[in-house]
């Protein structure tokens, strides 16, 4: 018997039309179309819009920021990830 495991040749497309809903005071869902190839997502949050730090992985296209301080305001970003690589951050 044999297995063949087959590994993306090319990264995942750019994640688009990243948008929030769901807001409410401490908490936000992000959303996101999917990307082509893509095995997972990298969310990214941030209080200045250039200073970005990992947020959470998920497999899925959306995800939940919690615990976020009111009447503050937040940056998201999401790249796309497979085997091959990692996509460019949403804009």
């Amino acid at each position: 018997n044999s297995i063949t495991v087959n590994t993306p040749n090319e990264t995942p497309a750019v994640p688009t039309n990243v948008m929030a809903s769901a807001v409410r005071s401490r908490s936000v869902d992000i959303n996101w179309n999917a990307s082509a190839q893509a095995a997972s997502y990298l969310v990214q949050i941030s209080t200045d819009g250039v200073n970005f730090r990992d947020h959470n992985t998920e497999t899925q296209v959306s995800s939940r920021a919690a615990n976020l301080s009111p009447n503050t305001r937040y940056w998201f970003r999401v790249r796309a990830v497979n085997g091959a690589g990692r996509s460019a951050f949403s804009e």
